[in-house]
């Protein structure tokens, strides 16, 4: 994902009011994942490899779902590229589309991580 001022009106959406820390962060150097909590989604601006988790904490200690308190949005992770579920990424979302369609549900937000 790619923070941009477009995607910052994203996180309200799937964060809510709801009390609870944030979990943002991007893939450092090292190329390890460390969250920065509670920040401001502006604070990534530009930055590329970006992540976000989808649901609040209690504590800012791990993003375990044992500490997780619920979350605002359904997500899921569609797999694309060879030896994937789907061959192209149009194959997923045609997926995704025949999701929502049988269950009547509206159609999602679509972050790709472009990474497969």
């Amino acid at each position: 994902m790619h923070i941009t001022t477009q995607t910052q009106g994203f996180f309200p959406l799937v964060w809510g009011s709801s009390p609870g820390h944030k979990a943002l962060g991007y893939l450092g150097s090292t190329g390890g994942l460390s969250p920065q909590w509670d920040e401001h989604p502006s604070t990534f601006s530009g930055r590329t490899n970006a992540f976000f988790a989808p649901a609040l904490f209690a504590t800012t200690d791990n993003r375990k779902q044992v500490n997780a308190l619920g979350a605002h949005c359904f997500w899921a992770d569609i797999d694309v590229g060879d030896e994937k579920p789907y061959a192209t990424l149009g194959e997923g979302i045609r997926a995704l589309r025949d999701f929502c369609d049988t269950l009547k549900i509206p159609r999602p937000t679509i972050v790709c991580s472009g990474r497969g």
